[in-house]
């Protein structure tokens, strides 16, 4: 469902992961951590930015793609 601002909500911003730790899980296990903090909290809904070339990774985490894409600094995100 889409964000909204009456119930708790998580919020996962600027992911990045240096150049040799790319494709090699770190990512997804900082992603992983950050859900398992939302679940200790009893927070429900996580959201986040995608950049569209990552949205793969995070559709693997269980994230859906919602919205319109955009653009910041010339990179698409959705």
């Amino acid at each position: 469902s889409p964000p909204t601002r009456n119930r708790a909500e998580g919020l996962i911003a600027w992911v990045a992961t240096l150049p040799e730790y790319r494709r090699r899980g770190a990512a997804a296990a900082a992603v992983r951590a950050l859900l398992a903090i939302a679940d200790e909290r009893g927070i429900p809904t996580v959201t986040l930015n995608a950049q569209v070339h990552a949205q793969a990774l995070y559709e693997r985490l269980g994230f859906v793609p919602y919205g319109d894409r955009f653009t910041v600094r010339g990179i698409p995100h959705q």
